[in-house]
């Protein structure tokens, strides 16, 4: 009855979710659908709260040799895919079912993780990839602020990182105790101890095993040859966690370090997937209808001011493209100024240009964040921020072609095409912007989805282009193997 009351009190803290676990009607089949759901909870939450220390030792083995772009690659390979595991054994133990849009995010953070250290732009890449980390958790455990990706992600990520992921570094404790309470209930049934027992029978036997093959691999070839790629294969496995070229000392301060520091994290990254997995996702939808309704309540500003504003930026656009249109629309007919050489003409203003386009954005969202929404054209405010976010489109293209023209005159290279992901970028974001003030479509979702689409395949690109451009990464996966 015990187990019943402690499974009853944990499965209450996600019903009201519909991919939670549902009890049946009938009074004898809650009893033993719950029992079954509580050892499946048990088992995944064994599994997972074993993974917790390896998959923190990964992410800090990673991360303290991360300019080893190899085997930093590897590292945080193994560490993403076995962190995708942890959450999914979790979420399971909470009846949460996987969705297209977890999967989605899980996938870019996997394909992120391994490519991160090898692209580019290295930190930038794994800073967006963390971002992307405890997002796909919250994805995951359906516990965002709009109930799906939208424009308040940048809240729900540093919610994730502070009230769950620190929050929660106690979370393991909390479920070590609960499988703690079914100990005594498990020792008396067989197969539990069946389970035990194999388990020592292993872990005696193996280690004979191997020495009474190593004696025989001296009067048997076949013997000898596997016991060789056993021991390559230890030598190999070593080297990941203790960068040792050769011997298999490994150094006692940094395995004591590693497993300290791993452990740590390791809470981290448990508590963050824990506390999602156990929530309902209901007091985060109440804290974004909160900031929606106080942003709301405070869109009390005249909209004439913001109008006259946005206005005097549109008539000075205007006024720049009337008078120095010829020079920088030049580009798209081929025609370069006399004075100017093709790298001096696509170099000169293209950072400018991004840089005016982010401002009009920026301009663009306070006035909308404080002025009352209409959508509608009809109004004189809604007209002018149509206008500005159009000169913008305007401003992306003249960048775009400049790029266009200095890739096509000297080659495509990474920081080049990290210059058209900005662009592209910038002018979808100008685009989908001047699509929100006639609709009220989730266009924040559009972006966040296509603009992470878009830095996927810039490093992709990144890591193609330093593979066939030279050879020491390849030399360097050849070394490492």
């Amino acid at each position: 009855m015990s187990d019943i009351t402690n499974v009853n009190d944990m499965v209450g803290t996600v019903t009201s979710s519909e991919s939670a676990y549902t009890r049946p009607e009938s009074s004898s089949d809650v009893s033993k659908e719950i029992s079954e759901f509580g050892a499946k909870r048990r088992k995944y939450l064994t599994i997972a709260l074993i993974m917790m220390i390896p998959v923190g030792v990964l992410y800090y083995k990673a991360f303290c040799h991360f300019f080893d772009r190899m085997n930093a690659a590897i590292l945080y390979g193994i560490f993403t895919i076995s962190f995708v595991v942890m959450i999914e054994l979790l979420m399971r133990a909470y009846g949460k079912k996987i969705t297209k849009e977890a999967i989605f995010w899980d996938a870019c953070l996997v394909i992120l993780g391994i490519i991160s250290p090898i692209c580019e732009e290295p930190l930038l890449t794994v800073f967006i990839t963390h971002g992307i980390a405890v997002f796909s958790v919250l994805v995951r455990g359906g516990v965002l602020r709009q109930g799906h990706t939208g424009g308040q992600f940048l809240a729900d990520i540093f919610s994730g990182i502070f009230s769950k992921g620190f929050g929660g570094m106690g979370e393991a404790f909390k479920d070590a105790d609960y499988l703690g309470k079914h100990k005594e209930k498990e020792k008396k049934e067989k197969k539990g101890d069946s389970v035990l027992q194999g388990i020592l029978c292993i872990v005696v036997s193996v280690p004979i095993l191997l020495i009474v093959a190593n004696i025989l691999s001296n009067y048997n070839d076949v013997i000898k040859n596997v016991m060789k790629a056993l021991y390559s294969g230890f030598l190999f496995t070593l080297r990941l966690f203790s960068f040792q070229s050769s011997g298999f000392i490994i150094n006692t301060a940094d395995f004591f370090w590693s497993c300290l520091l791993g452990f740590v994290v390791g809470l981290f990254l448990y508590g963050l997937a824990s506390k999602a997995a156990k929530s309902d996702g209901q007091a985060e939808l109440a804290k974004g209808k909160k900031f929606t309704s106080t942003i709301d309540n405070s869109r009390k500003a005249s909209r004439i001011i913001p109008s006259i504003v946005v206005s005097a930026f549109s008539l000075l656009y205007i006024s720049f493209f009337c008078s120095s249109g010829g020079y920088f629309f030049s580009a798209f007919f081929g025609n370069l100024p006399k004075e100017f050489t093709a790298a001096e003409y696509a170099r000169q203003g293209f950072g400018d240009m991004l840089i005016i386009v982010f401002l009009n954005l920026l301009i663009f969202f306070l006035v909308r964040l404080f002025s009352s929404k209409v959508y509608s054209l009809k109004n004189y405010l809604n007209i002018a921020l149509a206008l500005l976010m159009t000169e913008s489109i305007v401003f992306v293209v003249i960048s775009f072609s400049k790029i266009c023209l200095y890739i096509s005159r000297f080659g495509y290279t990474e920081n080049r095409a990290f210059s058209l992901l900005c662009c592209t970028s910038l002018g979808l974001a100008s685009i989908l912007a001047g699509i929100s003030i006639i609709s009220k479509k989730n266009v924040a979702r559009i972006w966040i989805v296509a603009s992470t689409i878009f830095f996927i395949a810039y490093c992709v690109v990144s890591v193609v282009m330093n593979i066939s451009i030279n050879n020491v990464l390849i030399s360097d996966l050849v070394n490492g193997l």
